[in-house]
């Protein structure tokens, strides 16, 4: 590996990253930033895996839910910045959103949605996401 390269080990695979032509990449200490007051999954008994998968929604919720966001996150982008998206999708936001600025723009956005601001009935899920975390 060179130093414009980043490798990492996910599982078994190994995955080289180029960073040429990328800002400078910055490590800070070891240390491990959450805890039972800022994480709201410090409680749960899959939390030293660090993740967990639960199935919750059906595929039609599914595609409900992810068509809703993507909306969303299209009337912000909209609404932000100068960006065509023509052919957008959610996992394509990258490719559209693609500096900084613009990102930032988006997420301070996202950041002041409520339920209403979704064409998908969020209140409907928050009961099944309650009882799955035991947050009541």
């Amino acid at each position: 590996m060179n130093s414009k390269n980043v490798e990492y080990k996910i599982n078994d695979a190994k995955l080289i990253f180029s960073t040429e032509n990328s800002s400078e990449l910055k490590f800070g200490d070891d240390v491990l930033l959450s805890n039972e007051i800022n994480d709201i999954a410090y409680s749960q008994v899959w939390y030293n895996e660090g993740y967990t998968e639960l199935d919750f929604l059906n595929d039609i919720e599914f595609n409900s839910l992810k068509q809703a966001l993507t909306k969303s996150i299209e009337v912000i982008i909209k609404k932000q910045c100068a960006i065509s998206l023509d052919g957008f999708s959610i996992e394509k936001y990258h490719h559209y959103v693609k500096s900084d600025t613009d990102h930032f723009k988006i997420v301070s956005k996202t950041r002041d949605l409520f339920a209403e601001d979704f064409q998908f009935p969020i209140e409907t899920i928050l009961p099944k996401l309650s009882d799955l975390l035991n947050f009541k």
